[in-house]
């Protein structure tokens, strides 16, 4: 995971997501819905429903 890297989820995803988050940064994201239907997972290329922002 690259610096200020945005993590999306879809609702499969986003405890993998937080997890990855949490082991990569020692700390915890902020966690805001996805507006944007174009938004894909960054797990399975779902449609986003989070998104992980540093």
């Amino acid at each position: 995971m690259t610096e200020n890297k945005i993590i999306y989820a879809c609702t499969k995803h986003i405890e993998v997501a937080i997890d990855d988050y949490v082991n990569f940064e020692e700390k915890a994201p902020q966690m805001k819905s996805v507006t944007d239907e174009h938004k894909k997972c960054t797990y399975c290329n779902e449609r986003a429903q989070y998104m992980l922002l540093p």
